[in-house]
Formats: C-alpha cells, structure tokens, sequence
C-alpha cells in the first residue's frame, strides 16, 4: 500500500494507494540507487515485481544495477518485511497468461499489514488480549526483533503492556544478539542487568 507520495521519474500509479508501475528503481550511482529505493519504502513499498532478463542491459550495453539486497535489508530494519519477485518477460514481448496468473497470485498473497491486523484482535486492554497481539505479533516477524516491537507498539490500545510482553517472548526465543545494540547500550544499570539475567537463566 502507498502511503506517502512518491517522488520517482518515468513512474505511474496502476491503482491509486495500491499499485505503481516504473523504471528500474536501481541506478549507476549508488547513492542514487540507495535514494530511489528508499523513496520506494518510505512511500510504504514492500513488494517489487522485477518483469526484465537477467541479462538485460541499458541502451549503451551495460548492464543493469542489482537491487534487490538492498532493498530486502532495509525494508527489514524499517518496517516488517520486503521482498524483489522475479518474472523475467523477454524484451518487447509481453508475458504469457500462466506468467500473468503467477504475477498477480504473488501481489495477492501480500500478508495482511500488521498494524490493522493487532488493532482487529482487541485492544490489549485486559490480558488475554494483550497476549493475543504479543504472540500474533511475535510469530508474524519471525526472527526480526525489531520488527516485532516496532509492530507489537504501534496500535490504539495498550501499548506499553503489548511491547513488554512481545519484548520478553521475542527475547526468548531469539536471545539477546537480536536486541539492536543501540538499545542494550542506552539502558541504565546495563551491567547490572545482563549479570542478572544470566543468574536467571
């Protein structure tokens, strides 16, 4: 879904807030690569349908940028999940029906946006509804840390109790390497509290 306006040349919308068509969002230029896929996940973009050759080349004969590393990387550091499907349609040629039923059963099994997703479950406000969206928010990212707590505290409802909750299941089963350093390192009494976890444990 396309959340913010994106600033993109030699691109259009298909369906409005839903589907955008363009050129190949990588470049020569790094940078300019980096900036161009980024517009892409700021605008809310989490799934690209790459339709060229593998090796397909520019008009001056050099080949194309690959993208979708960076792409899938940073989609997982800033929102739950991206992904690059490949459907290569031979150059002036247009795709077979079996090639199309293949495309639009990808853009179909698009998972469901978290968010709206936690808000259906109830708001967390007694504790059976609060471990309802902690479990469903830790199974969804799977093995992104982040991702579950960002999802897991971004609702209506009580959203402190959700993130504590989703905090400690998703720190149980992934250990404390997937918690962001960044956030280990600005906790008061640090050594303190990693001693005693171990104690715990």
């Amino acid at each position: 879904m396309l959340i913010n306006e994106v600033h993109f040349p030699r691109s259009y919308r298909v369906i409005p807030g839903l589907l955008m068509a363009g050129e190949h969002p990588g470049a020569k230029d790094s940078k300019e690569g980096a900036q161009k896929l980024s517009s892409l996940l700021d605008a809310g973009i989490r799934l690209i349908i790459n339709l060229m050759e593998p090796d397909e080349t520019d008009h001056t004969g050099r080949p194309f940028n690959r993208y979708g590393g960076f792409f899938r990387q940073h989609g997982r550091e800033e929102k739950p999940w991206a992904e690059v499907s490949a459907y290569p349609i031979c150059d002036l040629n247009v795709p077979s029906v079996d090639d199309v039923t293949k495309i639009f059963g990808t853009i179909k099994s698009l998972p469901t946006p978290a968010t709206k997703t936690v808000e259906s479950l109830s708001g967390g406000w007694v504790a059976k509804e609060a471990m309802a969206i902690s479990i469903y928010c830790a199974l969804w990212v799977e093995d992104d840390f982040l991702a579950g707590v960002r999802t897991t505290v971004n609702h209506n409802g009580d959203r402190d109790s959700t993130g504590a909750i989703s905090e400690n299941i998703l720190g149980c089963v992934l250990g404390a390497s997937a918690i962001p350093a960044k956030w280990v390192d600005r906790l008061e009494l640090n050594e303190f509290k990693i001693r005693g976890q171990h104690t715990y444990l």
